[in-house]
């Protein structure tokens, strides 16, 4: 209804395209967490190459017992730590993990832009159970662009063991 006149451009956002990896294949390492406080979360530092909006996230992931959901933040970094401010939230759905391991899609109620170069947190906020747990698959090493840690958010967070792991993940930007 209304009139343009002149010239008009329209333009969809850029398609969803793959940026940023770690893993291929049945992991070397097993990471479990959400089964003790001290293990309730972990956190994986990255940077994308091209400054364009998160649209989602995979995880290499299987579960023990029947884990609650668990929370995904993308946060700011602070000192190489997670930090305070939460950028994008999404859920991990326990029903969609398995007793196998399989790539898991997540998918956030923003799509903020993250910024080429800069280094942001991909955090699963689990739960407290010993019998009902995540684990998620780790290579030693093969990511360049971060580092895997484990721990409390807004706590104590420590490196993995062996120090130097890298959790499975796959990071999507564009085609918000």
């Amino acid at each position: 209804s209304n009139l343009i006149t002149g010239t008009a451009i329209s333009a969809n956002s850029p398609n969803c395209a793959f940026d940023q990896s770690n893993g291929t294949g049945m992991p070397l390492y097993n990471v479990s967490f959400g089964n003790t406080n001290t293990t309730q979360d972990i956190g994986q530092s990255f940077k994308v190459s091209t400054s364009s909006p998160l649209n989602k996230i995979q995880l290499y992931i299987k579960q023990t017992g029947n884990a609650s959901n668990a929370t995904v933040k993308i946060m700011n970094n602070s000192n190489d730590k997670p930090g305070s401010t939460v950028l994008a939230s999404g859920t991990l759905s326990a029903s969609s993990v398995s007793t196998n391991y399989g790539w898991i899609n997540i998918s956030f109620n923003t799509n903020p832009t993250l910024v080429a170069g800069a280094t942001y947190w991909l955090v699963i906020d689990g739960g407290t159970d010993k019998n009902k747990y995540y684990i998620i698959g780790a290579s030693n090493g093969g990511y360049n662009n971060g580092a895997g840690i484990i721990g409390q958010l807004d706590g104590t967070w420590t490196n993995t063991v062996p120090s130097g792991l890298d959790y499975y993940f796959n990071i999507y930007l564009g085609g918000e």
